[in-house]
């Protein structure tokens, strides 16, 4: 018998959903072969069979959310056994659950995709009325019903009779969706885990926006967040602690840099990875970003995009914002914060001012695995490259 298990694809992943099974017990599967649907903190993703037979067992029912690493189907042979200890402890996860679990859905006419966005946001499909065909409930039906979730708070008799105090009233409740719960515990785990500390430097961008100009007839249209990444990417190979993970009582350094990037969307912040960015030429990561930016705002990021990230950027520069100290992006060690770009006053040569294209970059970094002063110089070596864009070329 093989088990067919939830893989896990970052190390911060405890959990996935049960989309959707492709096969049904007792069909025939091939090595390779899709046969589940997957719903994982970051993407939707399909589970491949590991070997060549028929799918023998299925462990749980579209919907459920199981631990990764733990087995959700088996593969073998018809005349196989299939071991009653596995089936037990099934059976004993799955009651568990539907003690816990709200019936949201029940036989109603919906979509999928609304049946699914009723599950993730808690809205009961029977007290919505569908504007589909026949009464059908739409995604925008479910997602019009969020909109409107609303409670009043009334304050207790013991509040205003005691304290003669009003509780403020709640005009609106969101649910939190899968995703914003994935990154409000990633978070909460970056903050709880690491020692983080933030160093700040301000940058001169003059000779980049002057030499993006420049190679734009020969290059075509280059980001300066492509830039950065090189610049960043550049600094970790002279730097490598910072291109780390700390593990128990070891500090891991990574083979590849690989930085990935945070990109804000309608379903919360995803952080695609550009692979062996200190590798990539500075066109083919301006072609990457605007790949993966692409692929975020369409929904169409792949576990490969979103996985093996060694260092993060984050940039809110184009939202006019000119500080900030971003969080650690678990397990990693480091991340980059970028500003805006705003012209100010700079002293020259000590008697001239002069206004020069400056933005504010932030360094936090987990103080258990590097010092300060090396933070310090990893920083500058950033700075410095900016600075110099023609060795990023």
């Amino acid at each position: 018998m093989h088990q067919v298990i939830i893989p896990r694809f970052d190390p911060a992943m405890k959990t996935g959903r049960i989309i959707k099974w492709l096969k049904n017990e007792g069909e025939a599967v091939n090595k390779g072969e899709p046969i589940v649907v997957v719903e994982g903190e970051k993407t939707v993703f399909e589970v491949e069979a590991p070997e060549k037979g028929f799918l023998r067992k299925i462990f749980y029912p579209t919907g459920s959310e199981i631990e990764v690493l733990k087995p959700i189907a088996l593969i073998g042979e018809l005349n196989e056994n299939v071991p009653q200890e596995l089936i037990e402890k099934a059976e004993v996860v799955e009651t568990e659950k539907l003690k816990e679990e709200k019936p949201f859905i029940k036989h109603v006419k919906a979509s999928p995709l609304a049946k699914k966005l009723a599950e993730e946001y808690g809205v009961n499909l029977e007290e919505i009325e569908g504007t589909g065909p026949d009464g059908r409930i739409t995604k925008e039906d479910v997602l019009n019903a969020v909109k409107k979730v609303s409670l009043t708070i009334k304050p207790s008799l013991t509040e205003a009779s005691v304290t003669g105090l009003k509780p403020p009233l709640i005009a609106k409740i969101i649910p939190l969706s899968r995703t914003r719960k994935t990154i409000a515990e990633r978070l909460l785990y970056s903050l709880h885990e690491a020692a983080s500390t933030t160093i700040i430097t301000s940058v001169n961008l003059e000779n980049l926006i002057e030499y993006r100009e420049k190679i734009k007839a020969s290059l075509g249209e280059v980001s300066l967040t492509a830039f950065i990444v090189k610049a960043a990417a550049k600094a970790l190979e002279t730097h490598p602690i910072f291109n780390s993970t700390l593990e128990k009582d070891e500090i891991k350094i990574f083979e590849e840099i690989n930085i990935a990037l945070a990109i804000n969307t309608e379903d919360g912040l995803v952080t695609p990875v550009i692979k062996n960015s200190n590798k990539k030429s500075i066109i083919e990561i301006s072609n990457a970003i605007k790949e993966l930016t692409n692929k975020a705002f369409q929904r169409k990021l792949s576990i490969e995009d979103l996985t093996g990230g060694t260092f993060t950027i984050t940039n809110l520069g184009a939202y006019d914002v000119e500080i900030f100290i971003p969080i650690i992006n678990p397990p990693q060690t480091a991340i980059l914060g970028v500003g805006k770009i705003e012209n100010k006053p700079i002293p020259v040569n000590g008697d001239k001012i002069l206004i020069k294209p400056i933005a504010v970059l932030t360094l936090v970094f987990d103080h258990r695995v590097v010092d300060g002063v090396p933070a310090a110089k990893f920083l500058q070596e950033i700075k410095r490259l900016l600075e110099n864009p023609t060795e990023l070329s």
